[in-house]
């Protein structure tokens, strides 16, 4: 297949379709060793600034705002069963928000006065596990094309049970449209092995297996901003899901370009660096190199 079309062309047709963007849950820690949001060096201080700074890009380490690419979701968990879902749209955490919902999330979140009692970690994945918490509202016709993760964010040890916590992680994991759990540790009073085991029954553990730190590891607001940034990143969809009936248009004669500040770059037909389609499910997925530059981007500033 060509890059663009050879010779004349006798018309064209612009097809509907539909960015596949990823179900994200970030479950954080506010247990009493995240510490009050009265103190800019906290660990809860430093937490709300880097996912205002990644969701937003107000924080001003972050040019391209995350929320136009990403179903956002935020729940924090501390004692020994309280959760507190942040934001809530249409009674769930993860939703397609508009700006203003957005802002809500981000603004309740800042009104939050700090941490408190234990880190019930089991708690929050089990609660996540049964309750499908990382899923849209309602029903969602593409809810099993879509990319799902749920960041972890904890500066402590697990107050519950490590093996429970691991079991559930590996049961989404394991699910026939897999859903990942990075794990990210924050600060020093974390307990590697535990965290270890958690992304590697995530599907997400980094490096090899002999190696000491397998999760993502962050001391600062920086660096936590920018294992958030990585990880969502990862994440946002190149899949397109194509509204116009396969009836309508040629699947031999799709041409596909993208956009970014100004500059259009066309994509020839390749499963490993180019795009393809998938017939079964009318979808349309950006591949390689190409994805990767779509996922770099400012949403703003990039159509496809």
């Amino acid at each position: 297949c060509e890059p663009l079309p050879s010779g004349p062309e006798c018309g064209n047709q612009n097809a509907v379709f539909e960015q596949l963007d990823p179900n994200v849950l970030i479950l954080l820690d506010r247990s009493g060793s995240m510490g009050s949001a009265s103190s800019a060096g906290s660990n809860w201080s430093q937490a709300v600034d880097a996912i205002d700074d990644v969701v937003r890009g107000t924080q001003g380490g972050t040019a391209n705002p995350l929320w136009q690419s990403v179903n956002f979701g935020l729940i924090t968990y501390q004692s020994s069963t309280t959760l507190t879902t942040i934001g809530p749209v249409g009674g769930a955490a993860v939703a397609t928000r508009s700006q203003s919902q957005i802002n809500t999330m981000i603004g309740d979140l800042q009104a939050i006065s700090g941490g408190s009692g234990g880190t019930p970690t089991t708690y929050a994945l089990q609660q996540t596990e049964s309750n499908q918490w990382y899923n849209l509202p309602g029903t969602d016709p593409q809810t099993n094309l879509r990319s799902k993760a749920i960041i972890l964010i904890t500066d402590g040890c697990n107050s519950g049970n490590d093996a429970a916590a691991e079991t559930a992680v590996a049961n989404m994991y394991g699910l026939m449209n897999p859903v990942r759990t990075y794990v990210v540790g924050f600060g020093s009073g974390v307990c590697g092995n535990e965290l270890n085991a958690l992304a590697e029954e995530g599907g997400t553990a980094l490096g090899n297996p002999n190696d000491p730190v397998r999760y993502y590891s962050a001391s600062n607001s920086s660096a936590l901003a920018s294992d958030l940034r990585s990880i969502i990143s990862s994440n946002i969809s190149c899949s397109y899901s194509i509204s116009t009936n396969p009836s309508q248009f040629d699947p031999n004669k799709i041409w596909v370009s993208y956009t970014i500040n100004g500059q259009t770059t066309q994509v020839a037909r390749d499963n490993n660096n180019g795009y393809s389609y998938n017939a079964n499910n009318n979808t349309l997925t950006i591949n390689g190199s190409n994805c990767t530059s779509i996922q770099n981007a400012d949403p703003a500033q990039t159509s496809v």
